[in-house]
C-alpha cells in the first residue's frame, strides 16, 4: 500500500433492541469493533472519521472509544534514530438504550455509522 492510502467507509452498527408493552427494564444495545492496520503500517490519528447515519434511543451514539499505540524505530534527516509511539488499531463503538421504567422513554434503540481512516507505510 502506498503511504497515505483512505481505508473505509466501514459500517458499524451496534444492533437494535426493542422493549414491550408493561416492560419496565432496559434494553441495551452494544458493539465494539477493532481497526487495525496492516503489517509494516500505522493509522493516521487525525484521520480518524466516524459519521453518525442513524441513531435512535438514550445515550445513542458511536464513538472512537481508545487509540492504541506502539513504539516504532524511525530514522530522522540526521541519520539518528528515534523512537516514537505510534496507532496501529483503534477501538469504535456504537450503542444505545431504550430506557428503563413504565414511561414510553424509547420503545426501540440503535446506532449506525460510517467509519474511514487512513494509513502510512512504515519504512524501517
Amino acid at each position: 500500500m502506498a503511504t497515505g492510502d483512505k481505508l473505509g467507509p466501514f459500517n458499524i452498527q451496534s444492533g437494535k433492541v426493542s422493549k414491550g408493552p408493561g416492560d419496565d427494564t432496559g434494553e441495551t444495545a452494544d458493539r465494539a469493533q477493532t481497526y487495525t492496520a496492516p503489517a509494516d503500517h500505522f493509522i493516521n490519528e487525525e484521520s480518524i472519521a466516524v459519521h453518525l447515519t442513524s441513531a435512535h434511543g438514550k445515550n445513542a451514539g458511536v464513538r472512537v472509544e481508545s487509540v492504541h499505540k506502539e513504539p516504532r524505530k524511525f530514522r530522522i534527516p540526521a541519520g539518528d534514530e528515534v523512537t516514537l509511539p505510534v496507532p496501529i488499531s483503534f477501538v469504535v463503538r456504537a450503542h444505545a438504550e431504550t430506557g428503563s421504567g413504565y414511561s414510553r422513554d424509547t420503545i426501540t434503540a440503535w446506532a449506525e455509522a460510517e467509519v474511514s481512516y487512513s494509513i502510512t507505510e512504515y519504512v524501517h
